[in-house]
């Protein structure tokens, strides 16, 4: 039922303000959280061989450009970018490691031939919002998840915008995917998928090989994905 798209639930255990409960909505939780202290701000000191890694549930918040890689390892956690901005020249922005209930937003990466996010096998109820991608091999890459929210991001000149490999149930909304070089949005293997008001511009930028196809969308060996 894609209507459970519209209910992603959060459970944060430590915001400052109150706590989460259960089954409580996504669009609760970034009220609650507009209204809550950050449980933890990010600086770039605050990297360990250029790494971040949160280890606990919590809402956390760049409080100044940073360079280099957060991965996220708990359940339950909120990652505001607080309007800053990630970059790394070696390796992706941020990673979700095969956990549950996070929420990414609201800022700016730039991944120079790496991927902006990379959610990994396993993950479950994610969710993207208000973030602005440049110069990556992928906007955002997600593989073998389920229960993925995109909203309002732009993934400018990536190789390609959006990439979901035997994903399901995703809506993907207001998303733009511009000067993408290969593709816009690309699903393989994928099911149950929905997207409303998303662009693929100008792609085929940077390509240098004219025989090579472009694609603004394409899904291949999937059902159910509605563009």
């Amino acid at each position: 039922d894609l209507s459970l798209l519209f209910l992603l639930c959060f459970t944060v255990q430590y915001i400052q303000a109150r706590a989460v409960l259960s089954g409580e909505s996504l669009w609760s939780m970034q009220r609650l959280v507009t209204q809550a202290s950050c449980d933890v701000t990010i600086r770039q000191i605050d990297l360990t061989a250029g790494v971040f890694t949160i280890s606990n549930s919590g809402v956390y918040c760049l409080a100044e450009n940073i360079t280099g890689k957060i991965v996220i390892n708990a359940n339950n956690v909120v990652l505001d970018l607080n309007g800053k901005t990630v970059i790394n020249t070696s390796d992706n922005c941020v990673e979700v490691n095969g956990t549950s209930n996070a929420l990414i937003k609201n800022g700016s990466v730039i991944a120079v031939t790496n991927k902006w996010i990379s959610v990994l096998p396993g993950s479950d109820q994610v969710s993207v919002q208000e973030v602005t991608s440049y110069d990556c091999s992928t906007g955002i890459d997600i593989d073998n998840a389920t229960n993925i929210y995109v909203h309002a991001c732009d993934l400018i000149a990536s190789s390609v915008g959006v990439a979901f490999t035997n994903v399901s149930r995703t809506q993907v909304s207001d998303t733009t995917a511009s000067d993408s070089e290969l593709a816009g949005f690309l699903l393989d293997s994928s099911s149950k998928s929905f997207f409303t008001n998303c662009h693929a511009l100008n792609t085929g930028q940077g390509l240098t090989d004219q025989t090579a196809n472009i694609y603004g969308f394409l899904s291949t060996d999937g059902s159910s994905n509605i563009f």
